[in-house]
């Protein structure tokens, strides 16, 4: 696989944008990171990301019952940070910072240490 197209990292960058996607209230792309790299996060050998995985799943369950109930978005927090950056950063026709693109980094987290020594 070349450097362009490498898979994101399980701890580094999978986990927290998991877990901030959760707290935001985006069950759309929690289900599609469930898809896409559930499988891996399971069979990845560190133990914290089964266990990310499931309570993911769990809370999938739990928001599409929601949003059931309360309508789609209805668990969208706009006022979290990040989600204000990216969507303000958007509507302003900017391109969206390093450290809001995929993975989604929790607000403030800056660049990742691999992505510092490759700049270098």
């Amino acid at each position: 696989m070349t450097d362009n197209h490498r898979l994101p990292d399980v701890e580094e960058h999978l986990l927290p944008t998991i877990r901030l996607l959760m707290e935001i209230g985006m069950p759309d792309p929690v289900e599609r990171m469930i898809k896409f790299h559930g499988e891996r996060m399971r069979s990845s050998g560190v133990a914290e990301a089964s266990r990310a995985l499931d309570e993911a799943q769990s809370w999938l369950i739990s928001a599409r019952l929601h949003e059931g109930v309360h309508g789609k978005g209805s668990l969208l927090n706009k006022e979290h940070p990040t989600y204000v950056k990216v969507v303000v950063t958007k509507e302003a026709g900017r391109p969206v910072p390093e450290q809001f693109r995929y993975p989604i980094r929790p607000h403030g987290a800056g660049r990742s240490v691999s992505a510092t020594a490759s700049a270098s």
